[in-house]
């Protein structure tokens, strides 16, 4: 994984997908092991969104743009393997 020029956001221990909100925590991103479950999807002014939910229960956001890569490994609405964190647009 390309070392990024930016940080993951956190507060109380769980991941900000938005930059505006307020954070107590600021670490690097980095790549983890997971299986998780299409849970649903969303949209922002400019964005869509999947969201999957990991056995932790803790939820993910995937781009559409990634998530063709993901319907290839799919198996009846999970998706196992390494993942990471990517920074798209300007927000």
């Amino acid at each position: 994984m390309k070392k990024p020029n930016w940080k993951l956001h956190l507060c109380n221990g769980r991941i900000l997908w938005y930059d505006g909100y307020y954070f107590d925590k600021e670490v690097e991103p980095y790549e983890f092991e997971a299986s998780m479950t299409l849970v649903g999807w969303s949209r922002g002014c400019s964005s869509v969104k999947f969201e999957f939910e990991d056995m932790d229960g803790t939820k993910y956001e995937m781009f559409v743009s990634d998530m063709v890569e993901a319907c290839k490994e799919m198996v009846q609405g999970v998706v196992s393997g390494t993942f990471g964190f990517v920074k798209k647009g300007s927000n």
